[in-house]
């Protein structure tokens, strides 16, 4: 089965996905979705299986690995009807990229609060504060560190 949408309607909506993560890649897979499974006849013959288009959303990581990340469907559907390629693509993937860096923050937040509460003696800004006064001794000048990137601030 054919894409039933031009490349050029998908390019551009690809772009804007690519603005997002320059990984992002929409694939046309017409083997998507199986509408009836392969059987066999009284006769033994074989009946193939049919099957259904449906766009997917590929990443391409850095370390050449390439992962589906979605079979673009109409969200209502609990069957996974057919989505053609268009601007809600964008706007769904935008909103669970906010989402997926709250839930990250979150995460981070609880991870940081556990390793204090099992290591009072490690605790960032005491580090921080070593590791400033230890770069002015070493070189000999007043440095300020932050905590957000430790690097130093001249």
């Amino acid at each position: 089965m054919d894409a039933p949408q031009s490349r050029e309607d998908v390019d551009r909506i690809e772009r804007q996905l690519q603005a997002l993560d320059a990984g992002l890649t929409i694939r046309w897979n017409p083997r998507a979705r199986v509408v009836r499974v392969g059987r066999y006849d009284c006769y033994g013959h074989l009946i193939p299986p049919e099957y259904e288009g449906r766009w997917e959303i590929w990443r391409h990581a850095l370390d050449g690995q390439e992962q589906r990340i979605w079979v673009v469907t109409e969200q209502d559907s609990s069957d996974g009807e057919y989505r053609p390629i268009d601007d809600r693509l964008v706007t769904d993937m935008r909103q669970w990229d906010a989402a997926n860096v709250h839930a990250f923050e979150d995460l981070r937040k609880r991870l940081w609060s556990e390793h204090d509460a099992r290591h009072p003696d490690h605790a960032l800004p005491e580090f921080v504060d070593t590791l400033s006064e230890t770069w002015d001794q070493l070189h000999g000048g007043r440095t300020q560190w932050t905590g957000a990137d430790l690097s130093p601030e001249t």
